[in-house]
């Protein structure tokens, strides 16, 4: 199968930047915000890698005839120029020079384009109203022999290629997932051995590395069809996640029975999971510079979902208690693992260099989860505010505030609010009403301006009270 990089992920995409430069059937012109919004898109589509020709000749034709500054004039013949020259030069594979004439009928490009380019660039400028009337038959020649053929073509190659993303992404789960099942095994056998001191070639020593290498080898594989988001700077984590295996891997990392318990364990249990997975994400990090940061980006991405979570939880308590218990645990388990890294980071330890945490960094990363309401927030903000002094003298006020409730709590960590049912609130509801319904006026008080209210008086006015600002005349 033939694919093309293309800097649009969907045909919709493509379809809506159409919209924004020809309305259906070429009736009128579109507006000119949606003119400016093409023109926008193509700009950030350049940003990813290679735009087609035809759908950059469009843009700077429009911005060309949207420009009405005194440089219009220059602006018309470079697009135009541009134009011609970007559909026939690719064709010129001639070893001797084929009058452009010749290959313009070659792709039913009118000669009077032709014609009107050898002016712009050996001649005299034509006039402002024959540019833009190029400028309007080009952009009509593209609808017709670009844009309306790739808006009607098979999108069948976009079907294959998602199938073929969705079988190579389960295949490297499964991969993967063998490898870290089998570390998981090996460690538990060898708990006590130092693998940052490992220099001897028995076979366990090799199984390690041969673990750690194929991980690293795996998440370092470029992805078979890269369908959009292409960036030029391959050292970039953004670029890593969107072209190779390194997302599918870390979030390998973060399914249960891995960095998370299979079933719900106290968070005092933690230390165990650090000797048990750290070494690996030592090795790994010290052998792949982007893992690291890619897990610390995936785990507070996991926080902010357990965040929410636990708020929607807290509302509408729709699930059982044993389901949100065993949910908030492994929640709480990366929450611990962000903490851990983001400590290790902040510290400069040597396998965390390739995470750098500024006190700046550090600030945004307090301010967000003082923000929030719920145990995971809390316990990053209690765990990483005393790494600096400054933020933590600045933040302790703002921690003061904050609104944590105490709902299902982690494997008797916390308390447990009993559910209220609606007999037990009609019951309230009927005290409350009777002890107002038992309140009466002393006689005594009845024909004086004081009453009495439980030991409590009050003035009764001679007049009505008015809003703040308005006289009273008596």
């Amino acid at each position: 199968m033939d694919l093309k990089l293309v800097p649009w992920r969907s045909k919709e995409e493509f379809l809506f930047l159409m919209s924004c430069f020809y309305n259906e059937g070429q009736e009128e012109i579109p507006d000119p915000s949606a003119l400016f919004r093409g023109i926008e898109i193509v700009q950030s589509w350049s940003t990813r890698g290679r735009i087609p020709h035809s759908v950059e000749a469009t843009a700077q034709l429009v911005l060309s005839l949207l420009n009405g500054d005194p440089s219009q004039k220059l602006s018309l013949s470079l697009s135009i120029s541009r134009f011609v020259s970007g559909l026939l030069d690719p064709i010129q594979q001639s070893q001797y020079a084929v009058p452009m004439a010749i290959l313009a009928k070659s792709i039913d490009l009118p000669t009077s384009f032709v014609e009107i380019r050898h002016a712009i660039t050996h001649e005299e400028l034509p006039s402002l109203p024959v540019l833009r009337q190029t400028a309007y038959r080009a952009l009509a020649w593209l609808y017709d022999h670009y844009w309306i053929r790739a808006a009607n073509a098979n999108s069948g190659i976009v079907d294959d290629t998602m199938e073929v993303n969705e079988t190579h992404k389960a295949d490297i789960q499964k991969r993967v997932r063998e490898l870290l099942k089998k570390w998981r095994s090996w460690r538990k056998v060898n708990v006590s051995v130092n693998v940052n001191q490992l220099t001897s070639e028995h076979y366990y020593v090799r199984e390690f590395n041969d673990i750690c290498s194929e991980i690293v080898s795996i998440s370092s594989s470029r992805l078979p069809y890269i369908l959009a988001s292409f960036v030029s700077d391959e050292q970039d984590l953004s670029f890593a996640l969107e072209t190779t295996n390194l997302e599918i891997v870390v979030s390998c990392f973060l399914e249960k029975k891995f960095l998370v318990p299979s079933k719900a364990a106290s968070s005092n249990h933690f230390p165990k999971a650090i000797n048990l997975w750290l070494p690996l994400l030592q090795t790994i990090a010290s052998k792949h510079s982007l893992f690291l940061p890619a897990l610390q980006a995936r785990l507070f991405s996991e926080i902010n979902d357990a965040s929410l979570s636990y708020q929607e939880s807290t509302l509408f308590m729709n699930e059982s208690n044993e389901d949100i218990k065993e949910r908030n645990s492994a929640y709480m388990y990366l929450t611990k693992w962000y903490i851990y890294l983001t400590k290790a980071a902040y510290k400069s330890e040597p396998w965390a260099n390739s995470v750098s945490i500024t006190q700046t960094e550090l600030a945004s990363i307090l301010e967000l989860c003082i923000q929030r309401s719920d145990p995971f927030t809390r316990a990053v903000v209690d765990e990483l505010s005393p790494l600096d002094k400054e933020l933590e003298e600045k933040y302790a006020a703002l921690c003061q505030y904050r609104g944590d409730v105490k709902t299902v709590g982690f494997l008797g960590e916390e308390n447990i609010i009993t559910e209220t049912t609606v007999d037990q609130m009609q019951e309230d509801l009927a005290q409350l009403t009777s002890r107002l319904n038992s309140i009466v006026e002393p006689e005594e008080s009845k024909s004086s301006n004081l009453q009495t209210f439980r030991n409590r008086i009050w003035y009764k006015p001679k007049v009505e009270l008015a809003p703040i600002g308005h006289f009273i005349l008596e």
